[in-house]
Order: structure tokens, then C-alpha cells, then sequence
């Protein structure tokens, strides 16, 4: 989900911003504290903040920032908080757009205390706010799917999963596997839908698939038909897509009632999240969705320890969460919750809730190594690092290899909604044939 161009005046703003601002916040993180052994000690308080769209098109963003950082908080706290700090949790409203993400931003740090990191920036507004946290010494878990990032030079930006484009280049070499040889884009005009396209475009040059239509629709148009039309007059194989919920399910229900030939239709990752895979599938139809309509992502699985852990704590939530159980096995919200948990532990083994402090340490209690012991817990980790020990946290990602521009991915999954109502895999691409696909001239 790739952001638009952000105008240079944008940017002079921001600087004028920061020099207001100061570096008050960074300063006031500067927190250390022995850490709490049960949740009956905690003193204080730590801000973790979700910047994202809490409003908008792409408000369900922040619903799913929101179930992670409650789920998160909530099982920190029981175990003694951070430092003996109480995590809170905290919305930073960024509508989606840069031009209210900036102010928004801007009384975030100019009214709040002891700030842990935040969970974002996100890609529409990724490029203008990471130089703003980063030079506040704030520590960022970001799924930001800029390509830009790729070689990020930030050192308190932290991306654990891959760009957009990966993905974008998965959904076609999926697309070759099937022996697909024809294309349709269908992409909304937004900044936020476009992120994977350079990926497939990328993607099928270099697998030989020929894009035959390219329709960049607006979103939530009362009707399609035109663009229906003109991608059915093209005869594409396949469809590769992303918009919001709304607007594809009318194109994908226009879609189904003007013409009977079957047509493939690849998802990015969005189609996971709850609200956009009910409005699709609910307008096509489950036996349709479940025979022609995939997904290709890099977002974890619940099935290891972190995942049944995650799922747990979130059914816990619900004082926090509205119906906890719409967000279970969801990877988006998996990793954002992962992401807490890895600052989490980093500030406890730097005994600092500061950024500046513990930036160095998500790379030690994520890497492997000789002598550090796997935990799939908070309270697994907090208990070895209070004796001592060294320790490798394996999330709902899996183990994580951060790279030197603090970047890490591993394989993409391609994964189908069955008729009874759940996620299956159906093939992996390696990250190295991802990776074999140069997208960094594609735009």
C-alpha cells in the first residue's frame, strides 16, 4: 500500500514543526527503572502509540492496530509492565492522508510523556512522519509497504515485513506457476492501494504475462460497469487487485453478472482482514470465492506458540477490543502485536524505556545466536532476561532476520478461503525468487 508524492512544501512545513516541537518527548523517554516481577508493582506509565487511519476509507486499519496494541498491553501489563511501567496504549489519527497525519502528529509529541515507540507510520504517510519520529529518537514498527524503505537509512525505523512490491511480485509469480499468461490490474486511484502494483507489474514482465488492462478505479463509485467492461473485453486470465472493501465488491459483483466466463482474481493481503474478505466474498458468492479468488501474503500464521499466545490474550480483551473474536487468527493485527512485544522486550533488556536506549536491542532479543534461548512469551522473556540470560523472541512472524537496513521478510504464502470458512495454504514462493524480481525501477 504505497503512498503518494508528499509536496516539497509539505516537508519545509515539517521541519518548522519539529524545531516548535523540540525534543521534549525524546528527552522526557529517558526512563529507566528495575523491571516489575508482577503486574501489583507497576508504577508509572509508558506511551505506545498506533499511528494509523482511525477514520476514513481505510479507518479499519486502525481497528486492527487497535485489537494488537490492547491485546499486547494488556498481556505486558499482567506481567509486570515494562520496567515496572503500564504500557498504554494510544491513537494517533492519521486519516489516511499526510496533510492531517503532520498536526496530528505534531500535538502527539507535544503533549506526550515517556513514549515507548509507535506502531506505524504507515505508507501513505510513512515517508513524511518516519523522519519526524526518527529524529525524535522514537523507535517505529512499520509496515510501510514504500519500496523506498528497502535500503532505509533511518536507524530508528524498523520494517519486519517485506515492501509492498514483494508482494505485488509473488501474486505474479503465483500467476506464472498457474501458467497464466494474460493480466488485468485493477487497483483503487488511492495512495494506499497502490503499493503492490509496481510488484505485479514488475512481477509479470519478468514472467512473461502480459498486462492486457490497467484500470485505476475511484473508490466507492455507486458503479463499475465501464471498467467491468473493459476488462472483460481484454480476456484476462487473471485479475491482480486491491481497493477498499466497498469498492470491490461492487466491481467484483459487476464483475460476476456481465459475464459467465470464469475469471481468476489474485488479492494482496488485504482480502485477510476481516471486513474486506465479507464484502467480497459475500457479493461473489463462498463457492465462487473459494474455486477463483486467492490471496498472496507475507503476513505470519498463528500456528506456532506466539499465535496461540496472541489468540489468547486477545479473547481476554474484551473490556478494550469490540468482539475480541473477529480479530483471532487475523494477520495483520498478529503483527502488530509481535511488534509490541519486540520494543517490549528490547526496553527491558536495555533497562530503558527510551529509544535511544533500546533501538540497539530489537535486533539482539530478535537475531539468533549462540547461548540465547527462544521465548514465544512477554513473560518468557522478561524471566530470562532478569537472570541474565540472552534471548531470541519468536513472534507470530517466526524468527526474524533484520538486515542492515532494518528490513526482514521471509516467504510469500499463497492461501484460499474455503467453503467452511477458513484461511489454507496452498503454495509458498521462496523469498529468493521474490527477490530475483528487480522492482526498484518500477513506479
Amino acid at each position: 500500500m504505497r503512498s503518494r508524492k508528499v509536496p516539497l512544501v509539505t516537508f519545509l512545513g515539517a521541519s518548522l514543526l519539529l524545531a516548535a516541537c523540540g525534543s521534549s518527548s525524546a528527552a522526557s523517554s529517558k526512563v529507566t527503572s528495575t523491571t516489575a516481577s508482577s503486574s501489583s508493582s507497576i508504577h508509572g506509565s509508558v506511551t505506545l502509540a498506533a499511528v494509523a487511519p482511525f477514520s476514513g476509507s481505510s479507518a479499519f486499519i486502525g481497528l486492527i492496530q487497535n485489537a494488537a496494541i490492547y491485546t499486547a498491553a494488556n498481556e505486558i501489563n499482567a506481567a509486570g509492565g515494562i520496567l515496572g511501567h503500564k504500557l498504554v496504549p494510544q491513537d494517533v489519527n492519521t486519516t489516511g492522508d499526510p496533510a492531517d497525519a503532520l498536526p496530528a502528529v505534531d500535538k502527539f509529541l507535544a503533549t506526550t510523556s515517556n513514549i515507548l515507540g509507535v506502531l506505524g507510520p504507515g505508507t501513505n504517510s510513512g515517508p513524511l512522519l518516519a523522519p519526524i519520529f526518527n529524529s525524535h529518537h522514537i523507535v517505529m514498527m512499520s509496515q510501510a509497504g514504500e519500496t523506498s524503505f528497502d535500503h532505509n537509512t533511518l536507524p530508528y525505523f524498523w520494517r519486519p515485513v517485506p515492501s509492498d512490491a514483494a508482494t505485488g511480485v509473488g501474486m505474479a509469480i503465483y500467476a506464472h506457476s498457474k501458467g497464466w499468461t494474460t493480466a488485468a490490474t485493477v487497483f483503487g486511484s488511492d495512495a494506499g492501494s497502490q503499493g503492490d502494483l509496481p510488484g505485479v507489474v514488475a512481477g509479470a514482465k519478468a514472467e512473461g504475462i502480459k498486462i492486457v488492462a490497467s484500470e485505476n478505479v475511484q473508490l466507492d463509485q455507486p458503479s463499475y460497469a465501464s471498467e467491468v467492461a473493459r476488462v472483460i473485453a481484454a480476456h484476462p486470465q487473471v485479475i491482480f487487485s486491491e481497493a477498499d472493501p466497498t469498492t470491490s465488491a461492487t466491481f467484483f459483483s459487476e464483475l460476476i453478472h456481465q459475464t459467465s466466463q470464469p475469471i481468476h482474481v489474485v488479492f494482496t493481503p488485504v482480502i485477510l482482514e476481516s471486513s474486506y474478505l465479507n464484502a467480497v466474498r459475500g457479493a461473489v458468492g463462498a463457492s465462487r470465492f473459494a474455486s477463483l479468488y486467492r490471496t498472496v501474503s507475507n503476513e505470519p500464521t498463528a500456528t506456532g506458540p506466539a499465535g496461540k499466545d496472541y489468540n489468547s490474550w486477545l479473547l481476554k480483551s474484551g473490556a478494550n477490543v469490540p468482539k475480541p473474536q473477529q480479530w483471532v487468527n487475523n494477520p495483520h493485527s498478529m503483527a502488530v502485536y509481535s511488534m509490541s512485544m519486540i520494543m517490549a522486550l528490547a526496553a527491558t533488556e536495555a533497562h530503558s524505556i527510551s529509544g535511544a536506549a533500546y533501538n540497539k536491542d530489537i535486533m539482539s532479543v530478535t537475531s539468533a545466536g549462540s547461548g540465547k534461548t527462544p521465548v514465544y512469551t512477554y513473560a518468557q522473556g522478561v524471566k530470562l532476561i532478569n537472570e541474565g540470560k540472552k534471548i531470541q523472541y519468536i513472534g507470530t512472524f517466526g524468527p526474524l532476520s533484520f538486515n542492515q537496513y532494518h528490513n526482514a521478510g521471509d516467504a510469500e504464502v499463497v492461501e484460499t478461503y474455503s467453503t467452511s470458512g477458513s484461511w489454507q495454504t496452498l503454495h509458498t514462493i521462496s523469498a529468493a525468487k521474490v527477490n530475483a524480481v528487480n522492482v526498484s525501477g518500477v513506479q
